[in-house]
């Protein structure tokens, strides 16, 4: 009789993969997968050790994916018999997160119970991820918290401790990210000094008093300045004991401890003897300033609003008339002989009552399945005319506002996309033959801006499928959509499209700065996933230059230099950025808007008045290179 062979997979980063893979290996990860078998009614899996469970019981919760792997007819005994071959091979001590790990041995398992291998996606991911110059980078550290230890214990010693697949691969990063380092050798001293542009080396010995007298201040010093460079730079402190790392000691002719050498791009740049903690605090601001020169705005004394202009989201919260809302959708679905079959109508009460209780500022005590309302959402964006989506798209609007919602949607952005593709697809659509353009209706415009801005409410949703550069995001839908709404004749469209560029610019603003971005959500999405890509900051930029040089709203001008600014200010100093908005004419506009008294508000004017200020910063740095 034949049984049935399953892979369940898992993604052991939650999700993390895929949001900060991009910036983190320039390469797009979609997950960390750890896989286990199931055939007999057991899950069978490696760790430490193989290890046997009911299927879905494990630590690592519930399968993101489950894979046919097929049939096998091989009786239990005969299985069983090889399992506890395999017990020699998939030991604890012998795992190993690149060379042996869970995914080896299911794709044993998988072979022998039915002659096929596993996907190739999960078995090529160490190597995908060691031929990114993060996984060089983190290849010895990973290597030293896997090879067998110098110090191993002996037969009669406990068994060896073997990180677990879950608990590895943090550990790893977490350690590579942390600024104080040791090196026990000068092969280690020499990685770091390679892959790190700021380095203090701070060679001590066990024997040396001022060594422990000063090594908390070495670790407070460095640990601080790195605080307080978010995303600006990087120095490294590392810890060399010279009875240890002898070959590190006598490359670099170190005969005294403590001693702090400092070194910019590997080669060495200053060094002092000694536990004088003002000379190391000195050395190393002096070694931080060398290193990451100030960016020129910085050195600004005038600028006071741009440098504290909001970040936040512009969101679109406000909960209309229900009644109505809800009412319109029925008519429409009616129009368009769409029925509402009674599970639909099931998800659609419970989400009229959620928004009802945040109308009133109730806590949501409606429990809704976010699942069937994509499934409901889906089937009726695709059954009602483009010109009727209006209701469904803004109870959309006020659903990624949401917590439950919003992170669905970050896992899942397939419904987010169509809804972006849909209004670009009426966008793109051929000319009439007088010539005239059949433009989407206003209404569908609007409620889609207003979705996409809501989705900022989670940064991860647009971070990762909206801004990316990478080809499976949709960048290029998204800039479409902002630029074709900027050029709009309608005032409402106006503005939402300079709410929403506005929201691009701050994640690019954030990007630079190294915050955390924090949405009306409270997820937080790490700026480890920024890459600066200055041709797309351009065409947005251009867009939005042009957006102000035809605007006449006070408003919407507001929100359109405010964009500016975040795209202006601490731009890379190689970015052709500045030149380019500057030969688009941007002093001209903005004196224009003041003069011509569309701008009339000081704050407004204070603004606009330090964008051109930034401007010329930009212009006079690049000319002194």
């Amino acid at each position: 009789m034949a049984s049935l062979v399953k892979l369940f997979v898992y993604d052991l980063s939650q999700g993390m993969a895929r949001q900060m893979s991009l910036g983190l290996t320039g390469r797009q990860i979609d997950g960390i997968w750890h896989t286990s078998v199931v055939v007999f009614g057991q899950e069978f899996y490696y760790g430490q050790g193989i290890f046997v469970s009911p299927p879905g019981t494990t630590v690592h919760g519930r399968p993101v994916e489950t894979i046919d792997m097929g049939e096998t007819h091989l009786p239990p005994e005969v299985f069983m018999e090889y399992i506890d071959n395999l017990r020699s091979t998939y030991t604890a001590e012998k795992y190993h997160l690149l060379d042996n790990n869970c995914n080896n041995f299911t794709n044993d398992v998988c072979q022998f119970l039915t002659g096929k291998s596993i996907p190739s996606h999960i078995t090529s991911l160490p190597a995908d991820f060691l031929n990114t110059p993060f996984g060089q980078t983190l290849r010895p550290m990973i290597e030293s918290f896997f090879s067998p230890s110098a110090h191993a214990p002996t037969a009669a010693s406990t068994t060896p401790f073997a990180p677990s697949p879950s608990s590895a691969l943090p550990a790893v990063i977490s350690a590579s990210a942390s600024p104080l380092q040791t090196a026990t050798s000068l092969s280690a001293l020499t990685h770091h000094l390679t892959t790190n542009r700021a380095a203090v080396v701070f060679f001590t010995s066990a024997t040396c008093p001022p060594c422990r007298m000063i090594e908390p201040e070495y670790e407070r010093l460095v640990t601080e300045k790195n605080d307080t460079m978010r995303g600006k730079g990087r120095v490294i402190g590392v810890k060399v004991d010279t009875g240890v790392a002898f070959d590190a000691a006598s490359k670099y002719s170190v005969r005294a401890t403590p001693t702090f050498k400092f070194f910019l791009d590997g080669k060495e740049f200053h060094e002092f003897k000694g536990a004088n903690a003002s000379e190391l605090k000195s050395s190393l601001d002096f070694l931080v300033w060398t290193a990451y020169p100030p960016h020129p705005h910085t050195l600004i004394q005038s600028l006071r609003h741009i440098p504290s202009l909001s970040t936040a989201p512009i969101l679109f919260s406000a909960i209309g008339n229900l009644d109505s809302l809800f009412g319109k959708l029925d008519s429409v679905a009616k129009d368009a002989g769409a029925e509402i079959s009674p599970d639909e109508r099931s998800v659609l009460d419970k989400v009229k009552a959620l928004l009802v209780q945040k109308k009133e500022g109730k806590p949501p005590a409606t429990d809704l399945n976010v699942d069937k309302w994509d499934a409901t959402f889906a089937r009726l964006l695709f059954i009602l005319p483009l010109q009727n989506h209006f209701p469904l798209l803004d109870l959309l609007r006020l659903l990624l506002l949401e917590k439950r919602v919003a992170a669905f949607y970050s896992r899942n952005p397939d419904t987010i996309i169509e809804v972006l593709q849909r209004v670009n697809v009426t966008n793109d659509a051929p000319a009439n033959v007088d010539g005239t353009q059949n433009n989407p209706p206003k209404s569908l415009v609007l409620m889609t801006l207003r979705v996409v801005c809501n989705t900022f409410s989670n940064p991860a949703l647009p971070e990762t499928h909206l801004l990316s550069p990478s080809p499976a995001a949709h960048r290029a839908s998204l800039t479409a959509l902002l630029v074709s709404s900027l050029l709009s004749t309608d005032a409402t469209v106006r503005q939402t499209a300079a709410s929403l560029a506005f929201n691009i610019a701050a994640w690019v603003a954030h990007g630079r700065t190294g915050e955390n971005v924090g949405g009306a959500s409270g997820t937080v999405a790490t700026a480890a996933a920024w890459v600066e890509d200055e041709d797309w900051e351009i065409e947005v930029a251009s867009a939005v230059v042009g957006a102000v040089e035809t605007e006449t709203e006070e408003e919407i001008v507001h929100r359109l230099v405010s964009t500016l600014a975040h795209l202006l200010y601490l731009v890379p100093q190689e970015s052709a950025l500045p030149n380019l908005v500057t030969v688009l004419g941007v002093p001209e506009i903005i004196e224009a808007k003041i003069k011509n008294g569309i701008v009339k508000g000081e704050k407004v004017k204070a603004v606009c008045g330090e964008v051109v200020v930034v401007l010329k910063k930009s212009l006079e740095a690049g000319e002194g290179k």
